[in-house]
């Protein structure tokens, strides 16, 4: 019976139905996961082995391993920022530098810079990533939306994530015949930028507060209100 209401809680909010405490969060999570997916990472993890071959790096293997090690490293990192820095700031600063790492790796495409610039540009890219839009978003998820529809929700952000993870998979390959990886890339810093613009005006900072509290925030209308200074 609680799952048959969580679904219809979030279909009443889907349709602009429902009130503020499940249709804001909602559409929060929906497009945090929607700018996770179309910043792009997929694409640079497809493009590493070109990228550090370009930059010198002969052995496949090791430079693979190199990108995993930033990203271990930096998720890691993350893990102990999100509690003394906030979810908002982690948010803003990956997608501000994933957008300046996606355009030098456009420039890198375009210009043909000195090897070594791609090589910033990859593991900039990947350590951004890893320190907020990777993980930031899960932990997002069950802190934004309320109880009597996180079941339904989730699954549904759940879905929207690794559908348009498929999609850009499946689709990068005739973007880049389309209009090149210069211009792939740019396209992918353009939304890491309206990323980081959505975040600063519409996501709200959870740490310090309560489920009721934050659901209080989207009621009356404060959601990027300051969290409170309660101390953990």
């Amino acid at each position: 019976a609680d799952d048959g209401l969580g679904v219809r809680v979030v279909l009443a909010a889907l349709c602009g139905g429902g009130d503020a405490g499940v249709r804001r969060p909602l559409a929060i999570v929906l497009c945090v996961m929607l700018f996770q997916q179309f910043s792009g990472i997929n694409a640079v993890i497809f493009y590493s082995g070109p990228l550090l071959a370009s930059a010198g790096m002969a052995n496949g293997d090791l430079g693979g391993v190199l990108v995993m090690t930033v990203q271990v490293l930096a998720t890691g990192l993350a893990l102990v920022l999100m509690d003394r820095l906030g979810r908002r700031p982690l948010l803003a600063g990956s997608l501000c530098g994933m957008a300046a790492a996606a355009a030098l790796l456009a420039l890198h495409f375009l210009l043909e810079p000195p090897p070594f610039v791609a090589l910033v540009a990859l593991f900039l890219y990947i350590a951004a990533f890893s320190l907020g839009l990777g993980p930031v978003p899960w932990l997002l998820m069950p802190e934004l939306l309320p109880t009597r529809a996180r079941g339904a929700a989730a699954a549904l952000a759940t879905v929207l994530n690794w559908s348009c993870s498929f999609l850009v998979t499946e689709t990068f390959a005739g973007l880049v015949a389309r209009i090149g990886a210069a211009g792939a890339f740019f396209g992918f810093a353009l939304v890491c930028a309206v990323g980081a613009a959505f975040v600063a005006a519409a996501v709200p900072e959870t740490k310090g507060l309560r489920l009721d509290e934050v659901e209080a925030l989207f009621r009356a209308g404060t959601a990027v209100a300051a969290p409170s200074s309660r101390d953990e």
